[in-house]
């Protein structure tokens, strides 16, 4: 099972990096995509909250329990505004998600 989301939902990415280790299974590959905002501050358009992150700190906070693949920084409205994370699920990861 791989996990695509999208964060336009008010709850800490890393409460939501430790449910996807406890739903990927054993004999999946555990291969996560997903795209952030980078900056320092959180935004509400349209109704829906856009949370940034710096970069260095999500980084650290997915590799907790996920190998970074790769990342792609790319431009939703400005610059390097957006980065795209390709992850996997570190072994151990998933055995402590079951003890």
């Amino acid at each position: 099972m791989s996990l695509i989301t999208l964060f336009h939902i008010p709850i800490p990415v890393v409460l939501v990096l430790l449910a996807q280790v406890g739903v990927l299974s054993p004999d999946s590959d555990g291969i996560i995509a997903h795209s952030f905002w980078i900056g320092e501050e959180d935004q509400v358009m349209e109704g829906l909250l856009f949370t940034y992150y710096r970069k260095e700190r999500l980084l650290q906070i997915i590799s907790e329990n996920f190998e970074v693949l790769s990342t792609m920084s790319y431009q939703e409205f400005e610059e390097d505004d957006s980065l795209f994370v390709i992850a996997q699920l570190r072994v151990n990861a998933l055995q402590a998600a079951t003890i």
